[in-house]
């Protein structure tokens, strides 16, 4: 089985994740040493504050912005959400130079299962992959945009099963609908739509994403010594966030 999917969009010409500064912030008013927090500490400076989604030391870009509203929701379709075993990433900043982030990312997750899910990302074109789940059997087709999932039998199974279309399927991404989830799962103690189990697989392989793009590395997970080592098996050491430069081992 494999998906895939993306989130990609095209701010053009305005900057993506570039915001106005306040000229009358300073250093006290805004508490820069707090804020800066285990970054790297440096001098002042407004572009980093008022547009920190552009710098290494605060954020991880399009992987931690963009890619968890269509890389969970995939998971969360498959039936099994899982711990990731390998993950690889590129990523390229071509167009928007103004920033450390890159601008066009794509990632590679492969779980235990043998499922692979495939994710592009950009903020300099909006053209991106539809969102597609494949199986033996059928394919799952998701349009977010007439909330809508259609499942459709492989060739060597039309006898087997008919396709099967989905109207409004659960959980969607109407907000409300999620809200609602949430704060009945705090009332009633049930099982939101997403949950933490979801949230802490998701999370560990974008994570890992973010680091084999900035290492130029595939990485291997192990959920139970919750180890990440490289294809030869050396062992990547917790990273330190005293840095604001491109990991590297």
């Amino acid at each position: 089985m494999w998906g895939q999917g993306s989130f990609c969009r095209n701010n053009h010409p305005k900057s993506e994740w570039s915001y106005p500064e306040d000229p009358e912030a300073t250093p006290t008013t805004l508490e820069w040493e707090r804020w800066l927090g285990k970054a790297k500490k440096i001098p002042f400076n407004r572009e980093h504050y008022f547009s920190w989604h552009k710098y290494y030391a605060y954020n991880s870009g399009i992987l931690g912005n963009l890619l968890p509203h269509r890389f969970y929701p995939m998971m969360l379709a498959t039936g099994n959400p899982e711990y990731p075993r390998r993950v690889a990433c590129t990523g390229t900043r071509k167009v928007s130079t103004d920033r450390e982030i890159t601008d066009t990312t794509h990632a590679l997750a492969e779980f235990p299962s043998g499922l692979t899910l495939v994710m592009a990302g950009s903020t300099v074109n909006e053209v991106g992959l539809p969102d597609i789940l494949r199986g033996l059997k059928a394919t799952l087709y998701f349009n977010s945009s007439q909330n809508k999932v259609e499942l459709k039998p492989e060739k060597p199974f039309t006898e087997e099963m008919d396709a099967i279309p989905f109207e409004d399927p659960l959980p969607t991404e109407r907000t409300e609908r999620l809200h609602k989830s949430f704060f009945d799962a705090i009332r009633t103690g049930i099982k939101p739509f997403a949950d933490i189990e979801l949230a802490i697989r998701g999370q560990v392989a974008l994570c890992l994403a973010e680091m084999s793009e900035r290492m130029g590395l595939t990485l291997y997970y192990d959920e139970k010594t919750r180890q990440i080592k490289t294809g030869e098996g050396k062992i990547i050491p917790p990273i330190s966030y005293d840095s604001n430069t491109p990991i590297r081992i």
